[in-house]
């Protein structure tokens, strides 16, 4: 900088002050021209680790602090427990699990959760692999894969303890080989995909469902050699061998007893066939209507994805005929496939059937685009970067929407821990399937494995007659509980014998989404569990019988993306922190004028809210802060349906 002398004049640069400006500008200028040369010559390696490292934080990011509603703690219970899950037994991601159970975090399910954004982002970073394959370009093909890996369904599979994050992997591996192979017809990738293939048969058995593309495959080109006995011997081999994976299934039935739960006790050849090839749930296919399925799906993927992105998929398949004709149909193939398989399927959670479809559109996508940006003629040459742009606002903006995943299912976990410490000892509780029972398995089994004196009885399980198998391990695990004769009765008169058995020896409670109404017998609610008591009963607090109440808590109130979230269940605040105290209904609960009233330590009514709920209205609450000037120390918060008291919260507020 020029500065003026003691005379007035003007001051000039020395001539060392300009040598030194020189050089630090071609240092610069050198360190912009690696840096620019290092990005345009490493670009494709840089696009490659990202598909994956990207993803992958993402995942990492949102994770849940342990188990989620769903099938989740299930899977964890049998991983952790060594135990048997749900049909058909999924024996290679129970011991993958159980593996990553063993990373040293606090909470065991954390670290199984992490395996599933793991194997999440491998296979978003294969899709990125064979899309590259196909068009030769890096930028396209990153971009179609991030628009895959922050799509809604697919993130949150990503974060959480299911058998789909391994299976996409699998699946995106044999997609990869057989796209190799039918570029050089190298057999050896096609025994690469049977190792892939192998694999994923012990995890997911909709796996079959390739069989047709790749017979496909193997016969569009040299079907003589490619069916000459020799390969089919190594190619059953090679599948066959994995399968020693299911006798994990017929070990653990033998051998672990009433250690944890081993569905279905396999442990005969027909209870072995009947639970490993998934028979019990045939129920599903019965109730479902193909036309309803597929437009489902349709309406599925224009939410997640837009017209617009599938529009370029539909043209990347069309110009997947014009480079590979073989590549195209087999995509295809699989496509329809597992299209029609799902369509046919009448499942909650059917979304988690469309990840592979999600896979294949990916790689249409990348190839759809590729094909407008390269072949095409733009009349003006900055309308070239339009599609790609869009592409990427495409990912950006499902970044924007889907984040708020990280409190997605959250409070299962908090549900779990606090639900098995308010139980007291010689408890049995009585919980609903999936949700709530799968949790406190979790507990049951895996992490308090040593304490019989808390029972947890999963309801339709066992008031179900085909479930004698659950029933045996209930007995043997408990035996000190008085049980109900076999046969003699079933439904909810099984549970009021059980009640009437043991009612003087141990305390009852449920955890419930939907209620058991008993004759005999009425529920008061102690925030996550209910106690199942004879009406005359007194209870503390002065609470009085609810037919309709699932529980209730308080929670942190975490606002993200224009929702509001219930981020956990907590018993401690901070000064000015937004508390929510939340009253959760069962479905169809009929509505109610609820009151919350929040009392300060010194017993005065801090705030007070009145409001009806509808039918439609299962999740309320009253939120508020307990501001600067308020007492310390113990609170509580006490939930009023229609004048009756239903539940007292005490809770502690701190600095």
């Amino acid at each position: 900088m020029r500065t003026k002398s003691r005379t007035g004049k003007r001051a000039v640069p020395s001539n060392s002050s300009k040598a030194t400006e020189k050089k630090q500008s071609e240092i610069l200028q050198r360190l912009t021209s690696k840096i620019s040369n290092f990005l345009i010559q490493e670009k494709e390696r840089i696009f490659l680790y990202s598909s994956f490292v990207i993803p992958f934080i993402a995942y990492w990011f949102t994770l849940p602090p342990g188990v989620t509603w769903g099938d989740s703690p299930e899977f964890a219970n049998a991983a952790v427990s060594m135990g048997v899950s749900h049909p058909s037994g999924y024996p290679l991601f129970t011991l993958i699990c159980k593996i990553f159970s063993f990373l040293p975090f606090s909470e065991k399910a954390y670290g199984m959760n992490l395996s599933s954004a793991l194997f999440q982002a491998l296979a978003v970073f294969m899709v990125y692999r064979t899309t590259t394959f196909i068009t030769k370009n890096a930028l396209i093909s990153f971009l179609s894969a991030m628009v895959l890996a922050f799509s809604y369904t697919w993130w949150y599979h990503g974060r959480i303890i299911e058998v789909y994050a391994l299976q996409n992997f699998l699946v995106s591996l044999i997609i990869y080989f057989v796209v190799r192979y039918l570029s050089d017809e190298n057999i050896r990738w096609i025994y690469f995909s049977c190792i892939a293939f192998g694999l994923a048969f012990t995890n997911h058995l909709t796996i079959v469902l390739f069989a047709p593309a790749m017979l496909f495959v193997l016969g569009s080109k040299n079907w003589k050699e490619n069916f000459h006995f020799r390969h089919l011997i190594k190619f059953t081999l090679i599948i066959g061998v994995f399968q020693i994976l299911y006798v994990y299934i017929y070990w653990r039935a033998t051998v672990a007893g009433s250690d944890t739960i081993i569905w279905n006790q396999p442990d005969s050849w027909t209870q072995f066939l009947y639970h490993v090839t998934g028979k019990e749930y045939s129920v599903f296919r019965k109730s479902a209507s193909i036309s309803t399925g597929v437009t489902r799906f349709i309406n599925v993927l224009v939410k997640q994805f837009g017209p617009i992105v599938l529009g370029f998929a539909v043209l990347g398949a069309l110009e997947l005929f014009a480079r590979s004709w073989r590549t195209a149909i087999f995509i295809i193939a699989v496509f329809l496939s597992y299209l029609i398989y799902n369509s046919s399927y009448n499942v909650m959670d059917i979304e988690s059937y469309y990840l592979i479809q999600y896979m294949l559109l990916t790689i249409a996508l990348g190839v759809g685009i590729d094909w407008l940006w390269k072949v095409r003629e733009v009349p003006i040459p900055a309308l070239s970067y339009a599609i790609p742009l869009l592409v990427a606002f495409t990912a950006l903006s499902q970044i924007g929407s889907n984040w708020d995943l990280k409190y997605r299912d959250a409070i299962a976990h908090y549900f779990g821990h606090q639900s098995w410490k308010a139980l007291p000892e010689n408890s049995i509780m009585i919980t609903d399937i999936d949700g709530p029972a799968f949790t406190m398995w979790y507990q049951a089994y895996s992490l308090h494995p040593k304490d019989k004196s808390r029972v947890v009885i999963t309801r339709a399980m066992y008031m179900e007659k085909q479930k004698k198998w659950y029933r045996d391990f209930l007995r043997k695990k408990y035996p000190d509980v008085s049980w109900p004769s076999e046969g003699v009765a079933y439904g909810n008169k099984l549970y009021e014998q059980l009640i009437d058995l043991n009612y003087n020896k141990y305390k009852f409670f449920a955890a419930t989404y939907y209620r058991v109404p008993f004759k005999n017998h009425v529920y008061l609610n102690q925030g996550w569990i209910s106690s199942i008591v004879k009406p005359k009963v007194v209870f503390s607090g002065g609470i009085q019988p609810n037919k309709t109440l699932r529980w209730s808590y308080l929670t942190k109130i975490v606002r993200a993306n224009r929702k509001e979230w219930y981020s956990g269940s907590f018993r401690k605040f901070k000064v000015n922190q937004e508390v929510g105290c939340v009253a959760e209904y069962i479905n169809n609960h009929g509505g109610a004028t609820l009151t919350w009233i929040i009392k300060s330590p010194d017993g005065k009514t801090y705030s007070k809210q009145t409001r009806k709920i509808s039918t439609s209205e299962p999740i309320s609450a009253h939120k508020f802060k307990v501001k600067d000037h308020a007492s310390e120390g113990n609170w509580q918060c006490e939930i009023y349906e229609n004048g009756r008291k239903i539940s007292v919260l005490p809770f502690t507020v701190g600095k």
